[in-house]
């Protein structure tokens, strides 16, 4: 019997804490500042392939931010295309952002029970690193593509 307590124990201690994890890492979704800082991020059942200049995705749930593009520009002026899909299959809210060398966030998409397709060009005209997260709360369930013109795609 005490062994069995012990086990059911350990399992909600796991639970609690992986909730707890979700829970700090949803204020990401909402906050440029930590939005544009480092990836932190809580994730299960996810799949990542590159093919070409394809990034193809799919999270089961994710909650907090992760790159999943980057581009180191020499502030050439390059001009990069991206083209992406965008569908969430939960209650949970996820989002593509642009990060500039700034730190500057812009929003490219925000997942919805529709696919969304579309293209976002830029020229990317500052010296430094440009990357794209991923970013989701609420254990968003969300897949997509992201091609891109330029740039390397994460290796999940």
């Amino acid at each position: 019997m005490k062994k069995h307590l012990a086990i059911l124990t350990a399992g909600l201690l796991v639970l609690s804490l992986a909730g707890c994890d979700a829970t700090i890492n949803d204020a990401i979704y909402d906050s440029d500042a930590s939005l544009a800082g480092g990836d932190m991020y809580s994730k299960m059942y996810a799949t990542a392939t590159t093919r070409g200049r394809t990034f193809t995705f799919s999270r089961g749930t994710l909650s907090g931010a992760e790159t999943i593009w980057t581009y180191r520009s020499d502030g050439n002026g390059t001009e990069v295309t991206l083209q992406y899909t965008l569908e969430e299959t939960n209650s949970g809210s996820a989002k593509l952002v642009l990060i500039d060398p700034d730190d500057t966030v812009i929003t490219i998409a925000e997942a919805s029970a529709t696919r969304q397709e579309d293209t976002y060009s830029f020229t990317a005209d500052d010296s430094g690193t440009y990357c794209v997260k991923l970013a989701g709360k609420e254990s968003a369930a969300v897949s997509g593509t992201l091609s891109y013109s330029h740039g390397t795609a994460s290796t999940d």
